[in-house]
């Protein structure tokens, strides 16, 4: 009772696929990430969580759970670097794009570090 039935277009539309509408998703997914979470006109909203009721952001929530993944990113760029310490760039068994891609990734989490939460909130750990 009180359902109702929404509709977004045809069949034809729905077999056509996302692409048509939105366009293709775009294939350097950490730094659309980043983009979306940290630097979009609504990263820095508040709202609180229906779990803990505490306020935050999407910025420091996608800060909080991607911490430990960047550090361990950033920990293996460090050790591949160390495995040739002559080397100025990208190692041989890195594909470029790859190297690319996590260069400048790196150089936007490098702007959003100064902001980071230190630890998680106190009502949160179990």
């Amino acid at each position: 009772e009180g359902a109702r039935e929404m509709s977004y277009g045809t069949k034809a539309d729905y077999f056509n696929g996302l692409e048509v509408r939105i366009g293709a998703p775009n294939p350097q997914v950490l730094g659309t990430m980043i983009e979306e979470h940290c630097n979009s006109a609504d990263s820095t909203a508040k709202w609180t969580t229906g779990n803990y009721g505490i306020e935050t952001t999407s910025r420091t929530e996608w800060l909080l759970v991607a911490g430990e993944i960047i550090d361990e990113l950033r920990d293996w760029e460090a050790e591949v670097l160390a495995l040739n310490p002559q080397a100025s760039g990208r190692p041989e068994e890195v594909p470029e794009d790859d190297w690319t891609a996590w260069q400048s990734v790196r150089q936007e989490l490098a702007k959003q570090d100064d902001t980071r939460p230190g630890e998680w909130p106190k009502e949160t750990i179990n």
